[in-house]
Parts: structure tokens; C-alpha cells; sequence
């Protein structure tokens, strides 16, 4: 997956994310958390994909963008969403840890310069965290 790819889909499983749990408003404990997560994380990705990756990313190791407000918050309020859906116990935990061990595998990928591959598994974990909230809070699986 190259840098607009990337960007775009995640832009799109963030929107996604932000419908279903509008919808599920109610339902979902410490929702205003994922609302915001989502939020952010369309933000980010708005950002990235408007600049450009040469705006954003100025050096060749990819990663300028570390100091990025942006990118703080979308990190800060997915790990503090992951901490509230551990903590509401609305999600079965093997979902929670698979979902973990998936992002931490595109992130040490991501460091390990494996760029595209990284981008396919992050992506992967984005749609993976979409399908599981379907799951749980569209069909009632548990």
C-alpha cells in the first residue's frame, strides 16, 4: 500500500467506525472516548492526505511526523480507547488481545522499515476493530 492508499482507507474504516458508534450511541460504555478516537483519527488522516506526504513527513525515515499534535492525539485517544473497552468489559478479551497484537506487529514492522506491509496490517487492524464492534454490538456476539 503506498502513502495515499494507506491514508485513504484508514480515513474511510475511521468513518465507518464514527457511523457505528453514533448509532450505538447508547449502548456502547465510554463511547465519547471512541467518538473522539474516531474523530481524531479522521483528523490525522484529512491532514496527512491534504498536505501531501512531503509536507508531513520531511525526512527519509518517516518519521518527522512523531511530534505532530495530530498525530499525539489520534495515538493518545486510541490507547485510552483501547484502556475503556478493556475497562467496560463490553468486548470479549480475545478480541481486545488480538486487536493489540495486530497493531503492535504493523508498528514494529513500521520501525523495522518494512513501510507497505505495515500499511496492509494496520489497515487489516482497522478493519479488524470495525468487523468486531459489528459483532458485538450490531449482532450480540460475545
Amino acid at each position: 500500500m503506498n502513502y495515499n492508499e494507506y491514508n485513504t482507507c484508514c480515513l474511510f474504516t475511521s468513518i465507518i467506525m464514527i457511523v457505528l458508534i453514533i448509532f450505538k450511541f447508547k449502548e456502547v460504555d465510554l463511547c465519547l472516548i471512541l467518538l473522539l478516537a474516531a474523530l481524531f483519527s479522521i483528523t490525522w488522516r484529512g491532514t496527512k492526505l491534504i498536505h501531501g506526504k512531503n509536507m508531513i513527513e520531511k525526512d527519509d525515515r518517516d518519521n518527522n511526523y512523531f511530534n505532530h499534535p495530530l498525530f499525539i492525539l489520534d495515538l493518545s485517544f486510541a490507547i485510552l480507547g483501547f484502556l475503556c473497552v478493556i475497562n467496560s468489559r463490553q468486548i470479549h478479551y480475545k478480541f481486545i488481545y488480538l486487536t493489540i497484537l495486530i497493531f503492535a506487529i504493523a508498528w514494529t514492522l513500521h520501525f523495522l522499515e518494512k513501510r507497505k506491509t505495515s500499511r496492509m496490517i494496520h489497515f487489516s487492524g482497522h478493519c479488524y476493530v470495525i468487523l468486531i464492534f459489528f459483532l458485538t454490538f450490531y449482532l450480540y456476539l460475545k
